[in-house]
């Protein structure tokens, strides 16, 4: 259906007392028009949000100048909205004459992948609109539920539930090419008018290629990579950190596209040059067929292109349209039955990663048997002209959100992508990734993320992303005042995100993140012990276990811990650990570690390995308390309980220690001068098994103590802590 307009599609008079009384005015998609909107509040079916941050607005007038058919966006006019509209009452809208109810409904009759039951009168849209932004849509149902404001009054807005089976939708046109309603735009902003959650911002809209083999998906990777080479100052410089050569042992030599010369390699001696990455993150079904290519008696092994995966197929693909010769697949690269230890082989990998000109990652297929260069379906477009004659067009397609601090849209069909504790080094340390998601290509770099659709442009909001950049560059980028703080919270960051991946207790927690440890460690680390850094210790010592609620009366003991690790460690428990979101900047310490007496005895041919044993040597007052339940502690003649968190997850079958220590460890910076809450370690005394694993120093020690948990509301006025607290020398192990 063509959109030929006698007149533009909303009233011609904007003034807020006379653009409800024009002809053209529509009450039901309040013309999709800043001025129409305006003039629908206070109606109960339309949420605003005044607010147009500066940054939105910069960017995006940076965005939009010099392209001559933009006109430069105003404060004002970046106004969001969101808007309930019946399909019934759009159906009726339609066909009564509202050219722009007339547009949402031809959207929605084309785009969605389900069925749209137009006479139901419990389905609705949710229509997101902005000036030069682009539509979203999704479709929900009334469940007759209403809001009330702040007073208690009724403002009958709707909680709508997203249909099942229906995506969202974005109407979008192109940044050269504008049409005829404002705000069918090309910002790839994501507005959320009924919160206040600030604006995502995103690039400008473009097509997704529905062929990724075809010549114009390969030119746009080749730009993106050449964009980073020679523009992107921090990818340069870890360009340059590679300071030799590298081939690994072994590799894929592609050959010509006849697909007859396809080998595995030793690569001793060949001459340096680029090679990518296939990172499979799950191994395909057919993979045993292929294990004859992995035992070398030769220079060379010949691998039969038509029983590799297509995973593999479209990997090869590929290298070969970016004229690379070389790739690494783990599954056909790495003896996984050779006598070499499990550390060194991923010291291997991690050296594989770390000097790879591009790493390729598939997110977009339940198994590894499945291809990654699979068609997209194109947008649905709908054109017309302007009342001037001049031609227009709207294209419309399901909603792609990438949400960078999340970064959900790495996660791919299957579960396990993107969440393997183990791999978790080898998806830090490339210098360049790309990632083929279900519905397009998302090439990130140590500067930016951009996308296909637009909704990444040189974005550099990866949570991860200060995270690489220390691995290849050190402190260089590090934008604070006080590089050794920051670099310490970075570090904490990675841990917490490595704890979010783990599957359980293992004594391969350390040597999966090595590598990472042994390109972190500089003059404001310190020796590494067991997963912390000497330098800021304290501050190290204050993580927590996070993990969903126990129901209450479901557990009534907690576990005294017995651990295969250090006590004092991340690594001794099995929870995902945090260290809370605030700054650890300007606490004041009150204990004092002595750093010369503080040991960790290694089992690892790698300083940053797995540890047998080990204890801190530190000086505090502690003080002897009760434990009232899993949660709580408790001081005699005091009516304060403490809430504190385990090491362990309660368990029934154990019972609860009588008594536990207190040690006052620090200040919280943000109550410092405020309240009675401070930081505080939990501890129990080491038991005779727990002495058996020590060395002689700590076995003849009268103090020797493991950590049970952590309070951050340690109550140390309430508690008389430094007049009742006793100071003592203690191993902690």
């Amino acid at each position: 259906m063509r959109f030929d307009l006698k007149t533009l599609p909303f009233p011609a008079d904007v003034s807020v007392l006379k653009v409800t009384i024009d002809p053209a005015f529509c009450s039901t998609c309040a013309n999709l028009n800043t001025a129409s909107a305006f003039g629908m509040v206070p109606c109960t079916a339309i949420l605003m949000n005044l607010s147009s941050s500066i940054k939105k607005v910069d960017r995006a007038r940076r965005l939009l100048s010099g392209i001559e058919s933009q006109s430069i966006p105003s404060t004002e006019k970046l106004v969001s909205w969101e808007l309930q509209i019946s399909l019934a009452d759009l159906k009726n809208s339609s066909a009564a004459g509202c050219i722009t109810c007339l547009l949402l409904r031809e959207v929605l009759i084309n785009v969605p992948n389900g069925h749209i039951d137009w006479d139901d009168p419990a389905l609705y849209i949710v229509v997101i609109f902005c000036d030069k932004t682009v539509l979203r849509i999704s479709v929900a149902r009334d469940r007759d539920h209403y809001e009330t404001d702040s007073w208690g009054f009724d403002m009958s807005y709707k909680l709508l539930h997203n249909e099942p089976d229906m995506d969202d939708y974005q109407v979008y046109t192109l940044p050269t090419s504008p049409c005829p309603w404002p705000t069918l735009g090309c910002l790839m902003n994501v507005e959320e008018p009924k919160s206040s959650i600030p604006t995502k911002l995103g690039g400008l809209a473009s097509h997704i290629s529905s062929d990724p083999n075809s010549p114009v998906f390969v030119e746009k990777v080749q730009n993106w990579i050449n964009n980073c080479k020679e523009n992107h100052p921090i990818c340069i410089d870890a360009e340059k950190s590679i300071y030799q050569p590298y081939l690994p042992e072994k590799i894929i030599s592609l050959g010509p596209e006849s697909n007859m010369d396809i080998r595995l390699i030793e690569a001793y001696g060949l001459p340096h040059e680029p090679y990518f990455v296939l990172h499979d993150q799950q191994e395909p079904r057919s993979f045993s067929s292929l294990s004859e290519c992995q035992d070398l008696e030769y220079d060379s092994v010949e691998v039969p292109y038509d029983i590799l995966p297509q995973v593999f197929q479209d990997a090869i693909i590929v290298c070969r349209k970016l004229s690379i010769k070389y790739l690494w697949i783990n599954a056909l690269c790495e003896n996984h039955d050779d006598d070499d230890d499990w550390e060194i082989a991923k010291e291997k990998t991690a050296m594989v990663y770390t000097n790879a000109e591009l790493v390729l990652i598939s997110t977009g297929s339940v198994d590894g048997n499945e291809g990654f260069l699979c068609p997209r379906k194109s947008p649905t477009m709908i054109s017309g002209t302007w009342p001037d004659g001049r031609p227009f067009e709207i294209y419309a397609r399901p909603w792609l959100f990438h949400d960078p601090d999340t970064m959900d849209w790495l996660k791919g069909k299957s579960p396990q992508h993107a969440s393997r504790a183990e791999s978790f080094q080898e998806q830090l340390l490339p210098r360049r990734r790309l990632w083929f998601s279900e519905g397009e290509a998302i090439f990130d770099c140590l500067t930016s993320t951009s996308c296909e659709c637009g909704g990444f442009l040189d974005s550099d909001e990866d949570p991860c992303l200060p995270l690489r950049r220390v691995l290849k560059t050190g402190a260089k980028y590090i934008n604070e005042t006080d590089e050794s703080w920051i670099y310490h919270e970075n570090w904490r960051n990675l841990v917490a995100k490595f704890s979010q991946l783990k599957t359980g207790n293992s004594p391969c927690d350390l040597a999966s993140i090595s590598h990472l440890a042994s390109r972190w460690a500089n003059g404001y680390t310190g020796r590494y012990l067991a997963g912390l850094w000497e330098h800021d210790l304290v501050n190290y010592l204050r993580w927590y276990p996070i993990d969903e609620e126990i129901p209450d009366g479901d557990h009534e003991g907690c576990q005294v811990p017995s651990f295969l690790g250090l006590s004092w460690s991340w690594t001794a428990v099995t929870r995902k650990i945090t260290w809370g979101s605030a700054t650890f900047r300007n606490t004041k310490s009150f204990v004092t570690i002595d750093l010369s007496r503080t040991e960790c005895d290694v089992n690892s041919v790698s300083p940053f390995g797995p540890v047998t044993s080990g204890h801190i040597f530190l000086t505090g007052k502690i003080l002897k308390v009760g434990v009232r339940d899993s949660k709580r502690l408790f001081k005699e003649g005091v009516d304060r309980h403490v809430g504190f968190r385990s090491q362990e997850t309660p368990r029934n079958d154990l019972p609860l220690p009588q008594h536990v220590f207190c040690l006052r460890l620090c200040t919280k910076s943000y109550t410092i001068n405020s309240f009675d809450d401070d930081c505080a370690l939990i501890l129990v005394p080491a038991t005779a098994d727990d002495l058996m694993r020590q060395s002689r120093e700590v076995q003849v020690s009268r103090h020797v103590y493991k950590r049970f948990g952590l309070t951050n509301s340690y109550p140390h006025k309430t508690w008389n802590h430094d007049k009742e607290a006793s100071e003592v020398s203690i191993y902690l192990i």
